[in-house]
């Protein structure tokens, strides 16, 4: 860890000019440290589909979450090492396990559908650190979680070879989103 904190004084360093004052210089230390805690997470995970021989597919999966994850909001891993661990397991591992799935075109439709609406119904759905603000607030993510499915599913009708993956992402989505509804605490608005 000396060699990260090295990295992060460094950085911060470079970013503070001398007439910040400490509140200044404390708000880009934890910045910085944000960065390099999801850079080196990244890095592990990429690096485990690497060697499982599934980085594309774990990173179209990665996309397809990240795409929702953004306007969806949902649940959150108190602790880096879980964060971590869970994202191993949901991205390289998951991807290994779902690739060798196979249904039919039907059945792929009825359950990507499934997912779908569910996901626009109890989403957008905040935490503490990222709340939704008011009604206004929930009805313009609610407009660009419908754009984003729309075209999510643009893709899952024009490029077959990724519909597996648009499914599992729209799920693991859902299931933060769920998870955030019934155990992560109140939502707000």
């Amino acid at each position: 860890m000396n060699f990260l904190s090295n990295i992060e004084n460094r950085i911060v360093n470079m970013l503070t000019l001398e007439h910040y004052n400490n509140l200044e210089r404390e708000k880009i230390k934890f910045g910085v440290r944000l960065i390099l805690n999801d850079i080196w997470k990244i890095i592990i995970i990429y690096l485990i589909a690497i060697l499982l021989d599934c980085f594309f597919i774990t990173f179209f999966t990665h996309i397809v979450f990240f795409i929702l994850r953004q306007v969806c909001l949902g649940f959150h891993f108190q602790n880096n090492f879980v964060c971590l661990l869970m994202s191993i397991l949901a991205f390289p591992i998951g991807v290994i396990i779902i690739k060798d799935i196979h249904l039919s075109i039907e059945w792929l439709i009825l359950f990507t559908g499934a997912m779908s609406l569910f996901l626009f119904i109890f989403s957008p759905i905040g935490t503490s650190k990222r709340p939704v603000f008011n009604y206004k607030h929930r009805q313009y993510l609610k407009k660009k979680i419908a754009f984003r499915l729309f075209v999510l599913w643009l893709c899952f009708i024009f490029i077959p070879s990724s519909r597996i993956f648009i499914f599992y992402g729209i799920t693991l989505q859902l299931i933060s989103v769920l998870t955030q509804k019934f155990v992560g605490g109140k939502e707000n608005v």
